[in-house]
């Protein structure tokens, strides 16, 4: 599904994108999903090759007349960027012969001045399956200006520039001129624009349409090559798919977390390419086998690693037909997965033209499979396939998916029929969209491939957001649904420097909030410092400015830039900005520990002291790279001293305080080290198959993970900026942690024993009735380096079932919070809150935790929030609960506390009879009450104080 963004704009704030809390462990890769760049090999979806074909495009607008000059994109998974074609149509309308490998995902974007983008296929389609399409376009859109650069210097002509609207359904695509320039039409609201060339890393930003000129800046590319080799025979396996990940988070940007493929030639050899800087775990996966990198591989900013072989294990086959059951044909482009439940580790492929898939399954253990089909879902429970990874061994199973229930509903503005409006069924228990559709000229929505229960209906349009109040609909009971959604309000201003200098390229950020989530979103400044957006939902909004590098503006009082403006459906509102010149400019170098200059450093800049109420956590530091000689300028400062840090992808830092506007620094990256080590199950000292490794500093700002298959036991991770380091070690059968202390050069962690797994087991539920609760995942996390337990949707033993009961299968040990919140914060039953505690983890040793108690919301969204007339000491929800003491620092004179006699350092104890010693939140929740609300507090020094909310 291509709908990455849809819900990103959506009152709810649902995004279809998981946090990194909630990726499934993908050792591998999933054929079917965008690649961000890869080899020039065409792509292979299973083990038989349909023929390539041909297609043609016609694009009409609303009344069928045929557009010429319209932008028809052909957007390939798996190709080169340059291979991927864009053609203006003829005067008929048509674009012809546009070559559909088989095999790749592939889908079609059209754009035309003066009118709204579409693409083919749209979310809820499968792709269709004749040679001729028909795209209508309808009038609308805004003009996306802009410029391609390269940052080492110069423009790029020739980058293929893509803007994908929030709702997923439409994508503009074109190609940047000699200077660099582009122009093309889109969706106004939310946004992706992304820029991708050959020899570059592709680079992409999220902005609300309109805004003034967008800058992509794209970084040179890194490259790693080797051979793809059977680790038996060591022979050359041709036509291997070869997919490369993020294994670190030093400099992170949210455009690094894609990933990259290629696959090998007929003598084994791959190359990927449009890699970042960074550290990247290699994996393949398939009908050939599976095989991984041992551990990371470090790559710099236009540099070149050679030699990195993937050794690939045969094993269990497993072949797998995804069949549509009223029509007995395959469903083409299904994804179908196998995931290996207590290490939570993914192996996915897409299936062929006929459903069919197939993979080699190296790794002995219990596999739950799932399938996705567009518009469909799987009849029955899902199969667990118990496999040994032997490679004589074969498993052959048949995946019916049905249309199951089928919901049809309209969405209208004003009475009126919205077409191309997006609608999502999201299920009220969490997780990505059940089924996604697009309306069609008339409103009218249809989704398929529906289970029985409860969802909640939401939708956008370019325009119209929706209503406050949630539409739920209860399958089978409701088959149909009307969705109104509201028209927004434009909110524009103007950005100037103190004297009338407007400022360009600053960044605006919008943030609602409202009882059905949160709307946020940034465009940009023009050249005479305008700014609209253009639409937005309906309500109050909080807005602030920031520089071009993320640092936050301030007005000529010292303040923050910021302010408040309320939005009216169909009204416009104004906001000026008067902001203190921002004419700083901090220059240094950044060099190694022997003076060398280090190029391809970034380096950010942050306020040591940041003005007034700034918001700054809504802002993140856009880094400056060094240039070949070390050196950076980062411009456009206020007054006031700042931290530079500077980071090297893949290893090292520096980090210096109190820099003044106009110093001349040199940050010096200190060297980084390795840490190695082994593991062996201490149960009989037998070696794992498969090693999971995760080490985070003790500050968490540097987090590596690393997977080693078949190594003997031996693993090792290098890049490592010095430290101390815990290290988790996870295998299907145990795990184990130990503590390192990482310097310059190489360093053993020695050999680890892995326990047997431990599990946490309990049970969530209402605090005050004790009834089961559904539906909440519980996370555990280590106090020490945040290290979490996983989440693999396709599992899910950690959210509460029907009962309440949960599992997770592997919490770190030691002392370990966990966080107990509904899966769905945005369809969550509106009395509930959430729960937070600390318990001690013993390896190898099951922890039942007993009733976990969410205690019951007593303020609903229109009610007066009650005085208690005192203050405690600030609560910290994510550090160990048993030391946050409920002790009070402030009784307001007066107030209903004085009144019932508490104290400055008294410590509550209870509440309404509820013990809070180690469970502050629930203290923290049955506050929050209206006016007129009585509670009993218990203190340490006297008991039954009696306060009245005022």
């Amino acid at each position: 599904m291509f709908v990455g963004l849809l819900i990103a704009s959506l009152a709810v704030g649902f995004t279809l994108r998981s946090s990194t809390a909630d990726k499934p462990e993908d050792d591998g890769a999933t054929e079917s999903k965008m690649a961000k760049k890869a080899g020039s090999r065409p792509g292979r979806a299973g083990p038989e090759q349909p023929e390539a074909r041909r297609m043609s495009v016609a694009v009409v607008d609303g009344s069928g007349q045929p557009i010429a000059g319209a932008q028809v994109c052909l957007l390939l998974a798996g190709r080169e960027v340059l291979a991927q074609r864009c053609a203006a149509t003829d005067a008929g309308g048509f674009v012809d012969e546009l070559e559909l490998s088989a095999g790749e995902g592939w889908r079609i974007a059209v754009s035309a001045e003066g009118y709204r983008p579409a693409m083919v296929p749209r979310p809820g389609e499968l792709a269709p399956r004749g040679d001729h399409v028909k795209v209508t376009l309808r009038r609308g859109g805004v003009r996306v200006t802009g410029v391609v650069a390269d940052a080492t210097g110069g423009t790029i002509e020739g980058a293929l520039v893509r803007v994908e609207d929030a709702s997923g359904a439409a994508i503009a695509a074109s190609v940047s001129g000699e200077g660099g320039e582009f122009e093309l039409w889109a969706s106004e609201g939310h946004a992706r624009i992304e820029a991708a060339a050959d020899g570059y890393v592709s680079g992409s930003k999220g902005l609300v349409l309109p805004s003034g000129a967008v800058e992509l800046v794209l970084l040179p590319e890194a490259v790693i090559a080797g051979r793809v080799l059977d680790a038996r025979t060591g022979a050359a396996i041709p036509d291997a798919l070869v997919s490369a990940r993020r294994a670190d988070n030093d400099a992170r940007e949210g455009s690094d977390d894609g990933v990259y493929r290629a696959r090998s030639d007929a003598q084994g050899r791959y190359e990927i390419r449009g890699l970042p800087g960074g550290v990247f775990g290699l994996s393949s996966q398939g009908p050939w086998g599976e095989g991984a990198s041992e551990g990371g591989v470090t790559v710099e900013f236009s540099s070149r690693v050679e030699d990195v072989d993937i050794l690939i294990h045969r094993g269990t086959r497993v072949r797998a037909r995804v069949v549509i059951a009223d029509t007995r044909q395959g469903c083409p482009g299904a994804e179908v997965s196998l995931v290996e439940e207590e290490v939570g580790r993914r192996l996915a492929s897409s299936a062929d033209l006929d459903g069919r898939v197939e993979l080699s399954v190296a790794g002995a253990g219990s596999y739950r499979v799932a399938v996705r089909c567009e518009g469909h879902r799987l009849v029955g429970d899902p199969p667990v396939l118990e496999l040994s990874g032997d490679p004589s061994d074969d498993e052959s199973i048949e995946l019916v998916v049905e249309r199951g229930f089928v919901l049809r509903g309209r969405v209208s503005g004003d009475g009126e029929p919205l077409a191309e409006a997006a609608v999502a069924l999201i299920a009220a228990r969490g997780g990505p969209p059940a089924a996604v559709a697009v309306a069609n000229s008339a409103g009218e929505v249809e989704l398929a491939g529906l289970d029985d229960g409860e969802y909640v209906v939401t939708g956008v349009a370019p325009g119209w957001f929706p209503v406050d109040a949630e539409l739920r609909v209860t399958i089978p009971r409701d088959d149909s649904f009307e969705l109104a959604l509201r028209a927004g309000g434009t909110l524009r201003g103007e950005v100037v420097e103190v004297g009338g200098r407007p400022v360009a390229s600053a960044r605006v950020l919008a943030v609602r909030r409202s009882v059905n989530g949160r709307w946020r979103g940034e465009t940009l400044t023009d050249a005479e410092g305008q700014f609209a957006f253009a639409s937005l939902p309906p309500g109050r909004y909080q807005v602030d400015l920031l520089a071009e590098g993320g640092q936050p503006l301030t007005s000529s009082s010292g303040a923050a830039a910021s302010a408040s403006a309320s939005v009216e459906g169909g009204e416009a509102s104004e906001l000026e900005f008067v902001v203190a010149p921002q004419a700083g400019v901090i220059t240094g170098v950044v060099v190694d520990s022997d003076g060398e200059p280090l190029a391809a450093a970034f380096v950010c800049a942050k306020a040591d002291a940041p003005p007034p109420d700034a918001l700054v956590s809504r802002g993140r530091c856009a880094p400056r790279m060094t240039d070949v000689d070390g050196s950076f300028e980062i411009r456009r400062l206020s007054g006031g001293q700042y931290t530079l840090e500077a980071r090297v992808r893949g290893g090292g830092e520096a980090v210096l305080s109190g820099v003044a506007i106009g110093d001349e620094v040199e940050l010096v990256v200190r060297d980084t080290g390795s840490l190695q080590g082994r593991a062996h199950y201490r149960s009989d000292g037998s070696i794992p198959d498969l090693l999971v490794v995760e080490v985070v500093r003790g500050d968490a700002a540097v987090r590596r993970r690393d997977v080693f298959l078949r190594t003997r036991g031996e693993w090792s991770v290098a890049g490592l900026p010095v430290g101390r380091y815990q290290v988790r070690i996870k295998a299907s059968q145990g795990a184990g942690a130990v503590e390192a202390e990482v310097g310059a050069g190489r360093n053993d962690a020695g050999d680890v024993p892995l326990d047997d797994l431990t599990q946490l087991l309990g049970r969530v539920v209402r605090l005050e009735t004790g009834e089961p609760l559904a539906d909440f995942r519980v996370v555990a996390t280590a106090l020490d380096a945040q290290l979490r337990s996983r989440y693999v949707h396709e599992d899910a033993r950690n959210v509460s079932d029907a009962s309440g009961r949960f599992l997770i299968s592997d919490p770190p040990t030691g002392r370990v919070t966990l966080h107990v919140i509904p899966k769905n914060l945005h369809a969550r039953p509106p009395d509930l809150t959430e729960a937070h505690l600390s318990v001690t983890v013993n390896p190898g040793a099951p922890l039942d935790l007993g009733d976990l108690g969410v205690p019951t919301r007593r303020l609903s969204p229109d009610q007066q929030a009650a005085s208690f007339g005192f203050r405690l000491v600030r609560w910290d929800h994510v550090a160990d609960q048993a030391d946050q003491v409920a002790r009070v620092i402030r009784v307001e004179p007066g107030g209903a506390a004085a009144a019932a006699g508490l104290e400055v350092d008294d410590v509550i104890t209870a509440i309404d009879g509820y013990d809070v010693v180690g469970r502050r939140y629930i203290l923290q929740y049955l506050l929050a009450a209206p006016v007129g609300t009585s509670v009993v507090l218990d203190t340490e020094r006297a008991p039954g104080l009696v306060l009245v909310g005022r």
